[in-house]
């Protein structure tokens, strides 16, 4: 998540959970050599791996979505992208009503009105959705289906996460009252873990809200397909609005057809589809590419691939309701891992074309590999290390590596056992990589050099760095290598609790270029996680992104409970205030019902040798609020919450508190 045009902090946690960063084709050139033009402007199934890994190409002699429209709440489409410019139909999005200051969908009578995809993430997903099929370009998954632009990311405003999830919520409604057969929604947040706080009922009630939309939509016959989230790495957190019970939840796969390692995985996942490593269209006003295609990661990918099946179950069976869509689309699906449905896997990967009653073989791992280059050490004259991914299904007996420029053409060839090569690319060049596999010549995307010795290259934040101090984040930089072309540097800084806030400064080139930025937080902000992004604008900030640097500070906590503390000092004695709250999700699983309101837990105090149990009662949001006594000499306290059921949320944040006498004496460590 690094480029775009202008940069919401709304994105930040939500279509973060969803999106992994981007492989870019990388140079500025808006020529390319001639071999390389004929491969950019000609048909680019063959390194879409996801086609052949879901059968699709069997799939369209059955179905090709034709009369279906497929709703993606994303951050607009461009329409006028050679893949999709007769696939989209008016939608809607999200702007600032001026006189009251708060945000509202509007519905759009143009395709116009939602092209503005300056982060280039819908535009991506809904190539793979419905990218043509006219033998230019990408294909998608239902090259004849329809998308209807929702677009939720307003390019300069800032909205906060609770309305969020409330103006996601109204664009699910829309969608269906518009007509939508089918919602794509590749974003998400977090939903266990959550540290409470005072907006924490207001948190849930907002994600409730989104729940009850993805409810309804599926009651009225709309099927909603939801990325899994891109956590399996870092805690692998709960998720919505993959968690919610309506949605069509989708894990990644990479090219093995193995669940990539940050796709998150639970109980949610429904089904498994291509995430990794997947080439669809670029947004012309992102402009992430030098060729209008791009590889993105992430479950944001697998979840339209699996929304684009079910646009062709849809056209196939117009009267069935999204249960059986989804039974088709499931029971039809490749096993993987374990017998049966697993948290990795769910049903296995969908099988387009077994979906649709089309004869292909079941899917298969893929001879796709991605590449990149490092330039060697000096590399003043183009020297540069090619490197690459070995392919999944077959054997490799070799490898030819070819650079081009507008005039010339080299040639390296290495064997089998080597995954790089040194070689020389100039700025500009251009290169390939083929595999000289046991079942045929597998040849990688073309790529190019980044214009390092010389030539233009983007502003960007060097060696920047984020600090906490209390209630102050501090960012520092070192100065960007083009200055003239950054006229504001803005923070932006979300908190795991809800909420954030932003900062600017505006540059004066007449001036010292600035190298630091302090941000002050609200003082409930003490318990929260706090992730920071510094962004760069041109052009006032209405023009281009020219730089982004995302930071975090102090992991999220793997506990399935948060909790506040606030320190109390009086005549001696101590209290700690606790406040926890229990995702939908869990509350399902410890009290079997979507919350645990009346039902009684415990709060185990953890002192060690001597635990203090506690009986607390959660409220209908799946909250508590209880006071702990502290002894002084109290060296630590580690709060856990065992439920009705025994489930029990693993270690807090360690709350260290003092044994001196007056106030102050507590602190709470990482917080």
């Amino acid at each position: 998540m690094r480029n775009g045009r202008l940069f919401s902090a709304a994105i930040v946690t939500s279509l973060g959970a969803a999106l992994l960063v981007p492989a870019t084709a990388g140079a500025d050139s808006t020529s390319f050599p001639p071999t390389i033009d004929a491969i950019v402007h000609g048909d680019l199934t063959e390194y879409q791996w996801m086609l052949p890994a879901v059968n699709a190409a069997a799939a369209h002699t059955e179905a090709t979505g034709a009369g279906v429209t497929v709703a993606v709440i994303d951050t607009g489409v461009d329409a006028t992208h050679p893949d999709l410019e007769n696939n989209v139909v008016p939608g809607a999005f999200i702007q600032r009503n001026e006189e009251t200051k708060d945000f509202e969908l509007v519905p759009s009578t143009t395709v116009e009105e939602t092209s503005d995809d300056w982060y280039f993430h819908g535009t991506h997903v809904s190539g793979i959705i419905a990218g043509d099929d006219d033998g230019d370009g990408i294909t998608g998954i239902a090259p004849d289906a329809m998308i209807m632009p929702i677009h939720t990311f307003p390019r300069r405003d800032y909205i906060r996460t609770i309305q969020f999830w409330k103006l996601v919520a109204e664009s699910i409604d829309y969608s269906v009252a518009q007509g939508a057969d089918v919602i794509n929604m590749s974003l998400g947040g977090q939903s266990s873990g959550i540290v409470p706080t005072d907006n924490s009922e207001k948190y849930l009630e907002a994600i409730g809200i989104l729940c009850d939309a993805v409810d309804n939509a599926k009651a009225a016959g709309t099927v909603v397909v939801a990325s899994a989230g891109n956590s399996g790495s870092w805690g692998n957190p709960e998720n919505v609005p993959a968690s919610c019970d309506g949605t069509f939840t989708v894990a990644a796969l990479a090219p093995s057809l193995d669940r990539t390692y940050w796709s998150s995985f639970d109980a949610a996942v429904d089904i498994a589809a291509p995430g990794e490593d997947i080439l669809s269209a670029d947004s012309t006003v992102a402009d992430r590419s030098s060729t209008p295609h791009v590889f993105a990661s992430g479950t944001s990918m697998s979840s339209p691939v699996v929304a684009g099946v079910a646009a062709l179950v849809a056209e196939q069976h117009p009267s069935w309701t999204p249960d059986q869509i989804q039974d088709r689309i499931t029971s039809t699906a490749k096993d993987l891992g374990v017998t049966g449905r697993d948290p990795n896997y769910g049903w296995g990967i969908v099988d387009a074309a077994n979906a649709v009653g089309a004869v292909a073989p079941t899917p298969k791992p893929q001879n796709f590999f991605a590449t990149w280059y490092e330039s060697s050490w000096g590399g003043k004259y183009g020297e540069s290390v090619i490197g690459w991914m070995t392919p999944s299904a077959d054997a490799v007996t070799g490898y030819t590596v070819e650079v081009y420029t507008d005039t010339t053409m080299s040639t390296y060839n290495v064997d089998g056992q080597t995954v790089r090569a040194d070689v020389l690319l100039p700025p500009g060049a251009w290169y390939t990589v083929t595999a000289h596999t046991t079942s045929g010549d597998v040849t990688s995307y073309p790529r190019s050099r980044h214009a390092r010795d010389g030539g233009d290259r983007p502003a960007n934040l060097r060696d920047a760095s984020m600090k906490r101090n209390g209630d102050t984040m501090t960012f520092e930089w070192d100065r960007p290598r083009k200055k003239e072309d950054v006229d504001v540097i803005r923070a932006y800084i979300n908190l795991s609790g809800g909420g954030g806030v932003s900062e600017k400064i505006k540059i004066d080139q007449s001036e010292p270029f600035p190298t630091n930025m302090k941000v002050k937080l609200p003082a409930r902000a003490r318990s929260y996680d706090a992730y920071g992004y510094l962004v760069l604008y041109n052009k006032d900030e209405s023009g281009v992104v020219v730089g982004v640097n995302g930071m975090r500070v102090k992991p999220a906590s793997p506990a399935i409970y948060g909790s506040h503390v606030k320190s109390i000092d009086k005549a001696g004695a101590r209290a700690v205030e606790v406040t926890g709250a229990m995702s939908r999700l869990n509350a399902q699983r410890a009290c079997g019902k979507s919350n645990c309101s009346g039902e009684s837990a415990v709060l185990v105090v953890d002192r060690g040798k001597n635990n203090q149990r506690i009986n607390v009662l959660f409220t209908s949001r799946g909250v508590f609020h209880e006071m702990v006594k502290v002894d002084r000499g109290t060296d630590a306290l580690r709060l856990r919450i065992v439920g009705p059921k025994q489930l029990d949320s693993g270690p807090f944040t360690r709350v260290q508190v003092g044994g001196g006498g007056g106030g102050g004496g507590d602190r709470c460590r990482g917080c």
